[in-house]
């Protein structure tokens, strides 16, 4: 008996999802950058933004030079994913999902850590 393993995934929808994962990244970096530098502004629209980073000018330093370096590495999982996706020409629409969650799951995963060691230190408000 044969199994369906799926379709191939169209080209467009290839190029969206990668170009997404490439946005990710790039917005990423830009934090990653200029938080770390201790340049990115308080904001209530990019950045790690709660009650507590956002509390005071140097709380929002605080969390985002502390979580630089996991931001970096989160951005660097979105590039090479959306690199990855579009390069991918032709394959099983199985691949492209599983290869599309893992990312995205290892994303999500850094970002909370980033996140959690962004606070920590912080003096509670």
């Amino acid at each position: 008996m044969r199994h369906e393993t799926g379709g191939v995934v169209p080209l467009s929808v290839q190029v969206a999802l990668g170009a997404s994962h490439l946005i990710v990244a790039i917005i990423q970096g830009i934090i990653a950058y200029r938080g770390g530098r201790g340049r990115l502004p308080r904001n209530h629209w990019i950045g790690f933004r709660g009650t507590r980073s956002l509390s005071s000018e140097s709380a929002w330093i605080h969390v985002h030079r502390r979580a630089a370096p996991l931001t970096w590495v989160s951005s660097a999982v979105a590039f090479f994913t959306g690199g990855a996706i579009i390069l991918l020409d032709g394959s099983s629409e199985w691949l492209i999902l599983t290869t599309t969650l893992a990312a995205d799951s290892a994303i999500i995963i850094l970002m909370i850590i980033a996140w959690k060691v962004g606070h920590q230190g912080l003096p509670d408000s």
